[in-house]
């Protein structure tokens, strides 16, 4: 069998800290000596692909160069590198400078729940078809805030949410408030009730305004004011 099937494949860019699981075909650059086995600190971390048996794809830094596995050798055109160990966990390689030595990386899982995670932070198709209120119930802190056409021309803070707080109606007839700053803070709106997707909500004047509600869940509240600006709010405790 050929040295070159020896090789196993790597990727090029992995956090070696992320996951659990060693890859069977991720190998990255551990170590780099002199030709007199010196250990060198290094910046331009090594990676390498195979397409095929024949080619192998250097990466280093943030060029990529292309090569052909020949018995004990890697032929990169411009230089070439021998190859003095090949096992299931160590691949080393030697050039006129210096000896690289690479190991297994870690599977890289950071785009395994992208899907998921992209969907949390869209909005849903469609807001929520009725407000539990029992679920909207206790303090909620915006974390993230977002233009619905965009990023906002202007930022009026004097009007943008920072908190909400639900309950059962009080002395006022008031479930809660919305407040530009901190829980009991400066109140934008008052919360009157809900109606299918949207919280009724009083300015300091006492005119009505809607509050849609796109996703309500036990950990995240999302909702839209009437300035198509989208709030992601957590739970605040």
């Amino acid at each position: 069998m050929k040295q070159s099937l020896l090789i196993i494949a790597v990727c090029f860019i992995a956090n070696p800290n992320y996951g659990q699981q060693l890859s069977q075909n991720r190998w990255k650059e551990t170590e780099r000596t002199t030709i007199k086995g010196k250990n060198i600190s290094y910046t331009d971390t090594f990676y390498i692909q195979r397409p095929n048996d024949d080619e192998i794809l250097l990466r280093k830094g943030a060029f990529m160069y292309k090569g052909k596995v020949e018995k004990h050798k890697i032929e990169m055109g411009y230089t070439s590198y021998s190859i003095l160990k090949n096992t299931k966990d160590v691949l080393t390689i030697k050039d006129d400078q210096y000896i690289h030595t690479f190991t297994k990386d870690y599977l890289d899982q950071s785009a395994k729940d992208a899907a998921q995670k992209k969907a949390e932070i869209d909005l849903p198709p469609k807001p929520v078809p009725d407000i539990d209120h029992e679920l909207l119930s206790g303090k909620w802190l915006a974390y993230k805030r977002t233009g619905r056409d965009g990023p906002l021309a202007a930022v009026d803070y004097k009007v943008l949410i920072k908190t909400l707080t639900f309950d059962t109606p009080q002395d006022e007839g008031y479930h809660g408030f919305i407040t530009t700053d901190y829980i009991g803070g400066n109140a934008i709106y008052s919360i009157k009730n809900s109606r299918n997707q949207y919280l009724i909500v009083d300015d300091e004047n006492q005119e009505e305004h809607k509050i849609t509600v796109w996703r309500l869940t036990p950990d995240e509240l999302v909702i839209e004011d009437e300035n198509k600006i989208i709030y992601y709010m957590k739970r605040f405790n």
